[in-house]
């Protein structure tokens, strides 16, 4: 059973290839705000959901689960591409820098209650610091790409908007 469905994968796999090295008048799979989206793109999202599905479960997934994937990766990368658009249409910009002052005076509480972090039941900030810009003794490289992609973006975002917003009398029932 599991050779079969590795067979299938693979299959899918080159079908993929094949399609991606094929050449047509139109390039793209979807479009999104004006936007192509590309199958190399696409099959990078999928890859990634991938190997995140074997990571989490440790299986290899069955159609269904397979299924589950390609809509997720799809999903991700439409959502991706809106909040992109977002972002611009408000001028919303993070820099590296802002990323890692916040982490430093942000720790988040997942971290601040992590073995990896506690020394004899106490916050090591020291620690934590060293692993924020030094990628030592822990990597939180997946943390500050989190913050600066995602995170704070979002977060500038959402005060962008709400400062868009106003409300007036005649919006009041």
């Amino acid at each position: 059973m599991v050779i079969r469905k590795g067979i299938v994968f693979g299959a899918l796999l080159l079908f993929i290839g094949a399609i991606s090295c094929s050449r047509s008048p139109r390039d793209y799979i979807g479009m999104v705000n004006d936007r192509p989206i590309t199958l190399n793109e696409y099959n990078t999202v999928i890859r990634a959901q991938y190997e995140s599905y074997i990571l989490e479960t440790g299986f290899q997934p069955d159609e269904f689960s397979w299924r589950s994937i390609q809509d997720k990766a799809w999903n991700n990368l439409v959502e991706g591409i809106i909040f992109q658009d977002q972002l611009k249409k408000y001028g919303v910009v993070v820099t590296l820098r802002e990323t890692i002052d916040y982490l430093l005076d942000n720790p988040p509480h997942l971290i601040m209650e992590s073995r990896l972090f506690l020394n004899e039941g106490v916050f090591d900030r020291e620690k934590y610091r060293d692993s924020i810009l030094n990628r030592q003794p822990v990597d939180l490289s997946w943390l500050v790409k989190y913050h600066y992609e995602l995170y704070l973006p979002l977060a500038k975002l959402k005060e962008r908007v709400h400062e868009a917003t106003v409300i007036t009398d005649n919006d009041i029932l």
